[in-house]
């Protein structure tokens, strides 16, 4: 399949919307990345697609950095990225020069913190909070999470 001059293989995640639309997102093997599907981040974006525009946001989990990602094409502002996973966040960085070129937009605002969730910590402001931890993970995060939002 091509999608703005971009060749996918079935099974290949993309940018589904906004200026870097179809440019492809690589996930690499790294066994704790599950990145959400081209289909769950369209349904997540038509839903808040007016509050991502200027947004500054954050992306916890970062994995593939596939949610902040979709929401620099879609117009925010900037985005931190927050992984521990050192081979995670190679690929994240692939990933964001790739929609960075696409954007050509001079300097696209992204920062990125390779630490554990639950250690990092910011005195900026978010409009938009992206949270996707592993599926093992869910169930013990919950309230740390949930404090967790509660400072940011």
């Amino acid at each position: 399949m091509a999608l703005n001059g971009w060749a996918l293989q079935d099974g290949e995640m993309r940018i589904t919307g906004g200026k870097a639309r179809g440019v492809p997102l690589q996930v690499g093997k790294v066994d704790s990345l599950r990145p959400a599907t081209d289909r769950m981040r369209e349904s997540v974006f038509s839903s808040i697609s007016e509050r991502v525009i200027g947004a500054h946001v954050l992306d916890l989990f970062a994995g593939t950095g596939a949610y902040g990602l979709e929401a620099l094409s879609r117009g925010a502002e900037s985005v931190t990225f927050v992984e521990k996973d050192r081979r995670a966040i190679e690929v994240l960085k692939r990933n964001a020069a790739g929609v960075e070129k696409s954007l050509n937009a001079g300097k696209v605002s992204m920062d990125m913190a390779a630490t554990d969730v639950l250690k990092w910590r910011t005195s900026e402001v978010f409009d938009l909070v992206f949270v996707d931890p592993p599926y093992a993970e869910i169930q013990r995060m919950a309230a740390l999470l949930f404090n967790l939002a509660d400072r940011v």
